[in-house]
């Protein structure tokens, strides 16, 4: 009877993030271990630093993502973002076949070997700015899904914001019952407004 009425249909839930130097730990040799934006005052952050960055380097970052009970339940479809705010930060090393790595809940998602010379500039690097598919990777039984990124020495990756972008699937009434309900309720509006001129205006109907 439920199938009558109702319809399923995917829905994108808003992205589930968290800024860059908000890890829950990390190691890095960037800059001698000062790897967080938050580590130097506004006004004399080096310059590849935005308010939100950290820079992993010979070490590791990470995050945990909390994902909503109700989302885990519907759950159909997840992306991983890892974002960097500068066009030329992203991923990079000056040395040949250096790799990073991506762990979610402790598997590992992808190992990067950067052997492409970088669209700008003399390193090796890759452009990480691309949603990375994780649904298998997921542990719907607990709330909090962690993200861990590591690199070898001289491997550089800038991180702006680790965010989650789910699609769950949800009941919705079907097109045909909106059109009745909206067609009841304009017979019901409209007696009631009937009722209400007949009451005030006695003699109209006659």
């Amino acid at each position: 009877m439920e199938n009558i009425f109702f319809e399923e249909a995917r829905e994108i839930v808003g992205t589930i993030s968290k800024p860059g130097i908000e890890l829950r730990e990390h190691t890095s040799k960037a800059h001698g271990g000062l790897a967080l934006a938050t580590d130097y005052p506004a006004n004399q952050r080096p310059e590849p630093f935005g308010p939100t960055t950290v820079i992993i380097e010979g070490g590791y970052g990470v995050w945990g993502l909390e994902l909503p009970k109700e989302v885990r339940k519907r759950l159909i479809d997840i992306n991983l973002r890892i974002d960097t705010i500068r066009a030329h930060g992203m991923l990079h090393t000056p040395w040949y076949n250096k790799s990073a790595t991506i762990y979610v809940n402790d598997r590992r998602l992808d190992k990067i070997y950067l052997v492409k010379p970088h669209p700008h500039g003399l390193d090796f690097g890759v452009d990480t700015r691309r949603p990375l598919p994780i649904l298998d990777f997921i542990d719907k039984g607990k709330p909090i899904q962690t993200i861990r990124i590591e690199t070898e020495d001289e491997v550089f990756r800038d991180i702006d914001r680790v965010a989650l972008e789910a699609i769950v699937l949800r009941k919705r009434l079907k097109q045909w019952v909106w059109i009745v309900i909206g067609a009841l309720l304009s017979i019901v509006g409209g007696g009631i407004f009937t009722l209400l001129v007949a009451t005030s205006f006695p003699g109209c109907g006659q």
